[in-house]
């Protein structure tokens, strides 16, 4: 299995003085390697078999040419990226809130709001996001925190949303 993540320092030290409510760290975005196209697909490399080793070796080589490596390019121009953030899903963003921080980071709290009311839009639940925005713990699930809830918390927190 290849995994690529992408950490920023700068992220880390915005985490620091802003009230982020995910805690501070230096990690934005990543994922296993086949996690990082569309479709996303869970690839792994069995490398034990010397017959077929260098095979798989030069596959694994030709993914991490053919998707890390423009993949951490795109990070080149963490401003353009948090511009296509405010109202598309990127790869590497699995998670919705990692994207608004990304886009509160680079762009400030205009354009995270947008960036929140487009995944708000995209999980179809206006009325989850509202009342878990205005009454936390009201909707909470068995099964445990929905990502309509932890936009609810990045609103709240953050003061962003507060309109939607």
């Amino acid at each position: 299995m290849v995994h690529v993540s992408v950490h920023n320092k700068a992220l880390k030290a915005w985490d620091e003085r802003s009230s982020w409510p995910f805690g501070v760290r230096e990690w934005a975005a990543g994922g296993q390697i086949g996690n990082l196209q569309l479709p996303h697909d869970w690839w792994t490399w069995n490398i034990a078999d010397p017959h077929t080793r260098q095979i798989k070796i030069a596959d694994i080589i030709g993914k991490i040419q053919k998707i890390a490596l423009p993949f951490f390019d795109r990070f080149d121009t963490p401003h353009r990226l948090a511009e296509e953030l405010t109202g598309s899903e990127v790869v590497g963003f699995s998670f919705p809130q990692d994207a608004v921080r990304f886009v509160f980071w680079q762009l400030g709290a205009e354009a995270a709001e947008r960036c929140l009311a487009f995944w708000i839009k995209r999980f179809d639940d206006l009325r989850g996001f509202r009342l878990d925005r205005d009454e936390p713990g009201l909707l909470d699930q068995p099964g445990g925190v929905t990502g309509v809830q932890n936009l609810a918390k990045v609103a709240r927190t953050m003061r962003i949303g507060l309109r939607i």
